[in-house]
C-alpha cells in the first residue's frame, strides 16, 4: 500500500513539473522571449531539458527518501559490493575451517576406536589376572619366576614416547594387581630405572610396533613386591590362520610307538 501511495504521488508531481515546464516553454514562445541572447526556439528546448531534468532530480529524491534499497543502489554500491566481497572471503575461509574440522573429528574418532580396544584388552587382562590371584592365593604364591604377567602390543615413535608407553604399563599393571589382591602397599611392580632406559634405547630404533612382555623376575608370594622385567618381541606375522605348521604320513602298519 505505501509503495503504491509512492508511486501515485511521484506520477502527480511529474507531471504537474512536466505541465509547469510546457507553460512556460509556450509563454517564453509567445512572449519570443530569450536566455543568453539565444533564439527562441532554443531557449524553449533548454527549457524542456531542465524540466525533464527536475522531474528526475524530484523522482531520485523521493524515491531514495522513501526506499532504503533505492538508497543503496545510488550512493552506496560499491560499499554492498566491497561487503559483497568480505563476505565471499568468510565463506570460503568458513569452509576450509569445516573441512579441518571434519578431518580432525575423524582422526579424534580413530583415536576414541583405538583406545577403546586398547580398555578392553586392559579389562581382559585385569579379569585374567585376577583368576590367576584366585587360583594361586590358596598356595600363597602370586608369580613364579619367569611368569608372563601381562602381555600387549605398542606402536613405536620416538624415545620419549616408547618411555611412556612402558611406564604405563608398568603402573597400570600395579594397579590391576594392587585392585586384584586388595594389597596395601602403594606399589607392588619394581624395575630398575637402567633395564627401563636399555628397553628404550632397543626399541628406538625399531619401526612399527612391538609384543612387550612383563615378566616375573623371582618368585613372589602375596604382599611382596614384584621385580619384573621386559621380554619384547618384533611384532610380526608368524603364522596365518589355516597354513600347514608341520607335515607326517602316518599308514595304518605303522605301530603306536613309530606313531608317537
Amino acid at each position: 500500500m505505501f509503495a503504491l501511495q509512492t508511486i501515485i504521488i511521484v506520477i502527480f508531481v511529474s507531471g504537474f513539473i512536466a505541465f509547469v515546464g510546457d507553460r512556460v516553454g509556450h509563454f517564453i514562445g509567445k512572449k519570443r522571449l530569450t536566455i543568453f541572447n539565444l533564439r527562441p526556439r532554443t531557449t524553449g528546448v533548454i527549457i524542456t531539458i531542465i524540466t525533464g531534468i527536475t522531474i528526475a532530480v524530484f523522482t531520485g529524491l523521493v524515491l531514495s527518501i522513501l526506499s532504503a534499497d533505492v538508497r543503496t543502489a545510488i550512493f552506496g554500491l560499491n560499499k554492498l559490493k566491497q561487503s559483497i566481497e568480505t563476505s565471499n572471503k568468510e565463506l570460503k575461509q568458513l569452509k576450509t575451517d569445516k573441512t579441518s574440522l571434519i578431518r580432525e573429528i575423524s582422526e579424534l574418532k580413530n583415536m576414541l576406536e583405538k583406545y577403546k580396544k586398547e580398555i578392553n584388552v586392559l579389562q581382559e587382562t585385569k579379569q585374567k589376572l585376577s583368576k590367576e590371584v584366585a587360583t594361586t592365593r590358596k598356595g600363597q604364591l602370586l608369580y613364579n619366576v619367569g611368569d608372563v604377567i601381562i602381555t600387549t602390543v605398542i606402536d613405536l615413535g620416538n624415545k620419549e614416547d616408547i618411555k611412556a608407553k612402558l611406564s604405563y604399563i608398568l603402573l597400570n599393571t600395579d594397579a590391576i594387581i594392587k585392585e586384584s589382591i586388595g594389597g596395601k602397599r602403594d606399589h607392588y611392580i619394581t624395575m630398575p630405572e637402567n633395564e627401563l632406559e636399555e628397553a628404550v634405547n632397543f626399541l628406538s630404533d625399531k619401526k612399527g610396533s612391538a609384543v612387550v612382555r612383563l615378566i616375573s623376575a623371582s618368585n613372589v608370594v602375596f604382599g611382596e613386591e614384584i621385580p619384573v622385567h621386559f621380554e619384547i618381541f618384533e611384532n610380526r606375522l608368524v603364522f596365518k590362520k589355516g597354513e600347514i605348521i608341520a607335515f607326517e604320513e602316518i599308514t595304518p602298519s605303522n605301530n603306536s610307538a613309530e606313531i608317537e
